[in-house]
C-alpha cells in the first residue's frame, strides 16, 4: 500500500523538477531574444526588467536540479533491492 504512495511522491517529485528546469531553459530563450530586440531598438526599461529577471533564472534551475536529487536520495533510500544487492552481492 505504502509502495504506491512513494511511486506517486516520486513521479510528483520528477515532474516537478523537470518543469522548474524547462522553464528555466525557456525563460533563458525569452530573455536573450527580448535582451537582442532591446539592444537593437534601444529601450533600456526592457534591460532593467530583464536583468531581474535573469537572477531569478538560475535560483529556478538550481531549485529543478535540488528536486532531482531529493528524488534519487528518496528513491534509493526506499529500495529494497538495492539494499538486498549492496548487503549480498560480492564485488
Amino acid at each position: 500500500m505504502w509502495e504506491a504512495e512513494l511511486k506517486k511522491q516520486s513521479s510528483l517529485l520528477y515532474l516537478i523538477g523537470i518543469t522548474l528546469i524547462i522553464l528555466c531553459g525557456i525563460g533563458w530563450g525569452v530573455s536573450i531574444v527580448f535582451q537582442i530586440i532591446a539592444a537593437s531598438t534601444g529601450g533600456q526599461g526592457i534591460v532593467e526588467t530583464l536583468v531581474l529577471a535573469s537572477l531569478v533564472l538560475p535560483v529556478l534551475g538550481c531549485l529543478g536540479m535540488a528536486v532531482l536529487v531529493l528524488k534519487v536520495v528518496l528513491d534509493r533510500l526506499n529500495n529494497k533491492e538495492d539494499d538486498y544487492y549492496s548487503k549480498n552481492v560480492e564485488r
